[in-house]
Order: C-alpha cells, then sequence, then structure tokens
C-alpha cells in the first residue's frame, strides 16, 4: 500500500522541503509507504487536464484532486477515508495543482479541499502531509494525533 502526493513544479523553500522530507520520514514506519512526485508542469500558464491523469494510470489508484471547490473533511473523516479507500485501492494518490489548478474535463474525478481559504500549492502540500502524518501517526498507536 502507498499513499503518493504528487504535486507540479518544484518547491522553492528549503525550509518547506525539510518539513516535508522530515514528516514523510516519520510517516513511513505503518507499512504504508508515504512519497512525494514532482511532476514537471508542461504548461505552467494554464489548468492542468483531469481527464488526461485519470485515463494515464492505473484503475486500481484511489485519486484526490485538491481544488478550493472540493469537498471539506474534518481531521478525523479524512482519516476516516484514507481508510476505507487504502482498504479497497492498492495506491491512492493525492494531486496538488499548479497555480491556475484543475481543467475540470473528468466527472468522476474527487476534489476534496483542505479549507475554503486558497493556499499557494506548498502551503497545501505542507498542509496535506500533516495530515497524513497524523492519520499514520494514528494507526500506529502514537500520541501526535490526538
Amino acid at each position: 500500500m502507498r499513499i503518493r502526493i504528487v504535486s507540479f513544479g518544484k518547491s522553492k523553500s528549503k525550509e518547506l522541503n525539510s518539513i516535508f522530507t522530515d514528516l514523510l520520514s516519520k510517516s513511513n514506519h505503518t507499512g504504508i509507504k508515504v512519497e512525494q512526485i514532482q511532476l514537471i508542469d508542461k504548461d505552467p500558464t494554464k489548468g492542468i487536464s483531469v481527464n488526461e491523469i485519470v485515463l494515464k494510470d492505473k484503475k486500481d489508484i484511489k485519486k484526490y484532486f485538491l481544488a478550493e471547490w472540493g469537498k471539506e473533511y474534518s481531521s478525523g473523516e479524512f482519516q476516516n477515508k484514507l481508510s476505507l479507500d487504502l482498504a479497497r485501492y492498492t495506491d491512492i494518490d493525492i494531486y496538488v495543482g499548479n497555480a491556475f489548478g484543475w481543467i475540470r474535463d473528468y466527472i468522476n474525478a474527487e476534489y476534496i479541499s483542505l479549507s475554503k481559504m486558497t493556499y499557494s500549492h506548498e502551503i497545501a502540500k505542507l498542509l496535506l502531509i500533516e495530515q497524513i502524518y497524523r492519520y499514520m501517526d494514528k494507526i500506529s498507536g502514537g500520541k501526535y494525533s490526538k
């Protein structure tokens, strides 16, 4: 089982990259591998096609797309969602878009939101990684998630 955080473009902040690496390394002790993938944005001046992503990847991977119009979850609800989806799928990919977001060209895509507020993709990725770390700590019996 694996959770991948897939983002477009490279993080410019060494400090944030250090935090990403630290939280991800602490998350990998539960039997569920958590990793970060950075893709090159083909055209950083426009949104990214969800349809392209969905059609090119394997079908047994659950995909979430971070978007401000997505469904909001509490930490507990998000943890339950991860648990249910990890029971159904071999992998979960969570995509963080570029500054222009997503082209909504795939009807069945699952969009999730961290908040009604708008964040830079680096901050959104940090919040997402922290929530995944919180989930991993909870399932391993740690105290951080309380």
